[in-house]
């Protein structure tokens, strides 16, 4: 069995999670039986290719060496799903249809209702997706967000990208939010920086909601909410989806949705 990643898992500059992720997913293999080999390419994060960065493994593929495949990280391009699709053997994970999919959108509806009840009502954004559903959740809750408070427009992988999108919300002419929601712990872990240098005071100020993964989350040094997955979980259902696939116990696409844990993390807790 392969567990594959076209992004290099050891890059500094990505979230510990696909780390994470690959490593319960290849003992969550061997745990139930299976040989298992883990595929590691060298794409640049944000910069997608169309060629593999790790031809050994669809070499593998086409000599009848693998058997199934749980795909961590692909770039998502048209040649890519063409690639997946046509593979002879059974994969499970990006561009395959089954998937473990983690619900960012639920994830900020429950940061949007925790901060309103906390009495938060200028709500931002620091993410690299889901700018659209922010603003319908907002809207519902009877909270207000602007335009200067939403960066979603730089890659994680860039260096200090979370650093320069805090101090371009905190620094906007249009006032500043009282609640913040980061959907991507490396964004988090820049921002963290600069909500030192800036003196901000978190909660008294500005509230902050996370969302990451259990065991690959950054460390955590201010008062904030976290809304946590567990990767042990997400690979769990991963090679059960594969297995599935492979014995013939499910033939059509299908996602298998995973609840997350919220956990406050209090500033006497830090102090400890």
């Amino acid at each position: 069995m392969a567990v594959v990643s076209e992004l290099d898992l050891f890059d500094p500059s990505i979230s510990p999670y696909w780390r994470v992720l690959a490593s319960e997913v290849t003992a969550a293999l061997k745990a139930a039986g299976q040989l298992t080999q883990l595929y590691i390419g060298h794409a640049e994060p944000g910069a997608p290719s169309d060629e593999p960065t790790c031809p050994h493994f669809w070499e593998d593929v086409a000599a009848g060496r693998i058997g199934g495949a749980v795909l961590i990280d692909l770039p998502e391009t048209p040649a890519w799903a063409q690639r997946v699709i046509n593979s002879p053997v059974p994969m499970v994970g990006d561009l395959t249809g089954f998937q473990v999919v983690t619900d960012s959108c639920s994830i900020m509806s429950a940061a949007v209702r925790h901060f309103v009840d906390a009495g938060c009502r200028r709500l931002g954004l620091i993410s690299w997706h889901g700018e659209k559903p922010f603003r319908r959740i907002v809207a519902e809750a009877g909270a207000v967000t602007s335009e200067a408070w939403i960066r979603t427009h730089l890659d994680p992988a860039i260096p200090v990208a979370g650093w320069e999108e805090f101090c371009d919300i905190w620094s906007s002419k249009e006032g500043r939010p009282d609640g913040l929601i980061f959907l991507d712990d490396v964004l988090y872990a820049d921002a963290q920086l600069a909500i030192f240098e800036m003196g901000v005071r978190v909660p008294d100020t500005l509230r902050i909601a996370l969302m990451s993964s259990r065991n690959a989350c950054p460390n955590v040094r201010l008062p904030l909410t976290l809304y946590e997955f567990d990767p042990a979980k997400i690979a769990a259902e991963y090679v059960g989806l594969l297995l599935d696939r492979i014995e013939g116990r499910i033939h059509e696409p299908t996602d298998v949705h995973m609840p997350f844990q919220r956990r406050v993390v209090s500033q006497a807790a830090l102090s400890k």
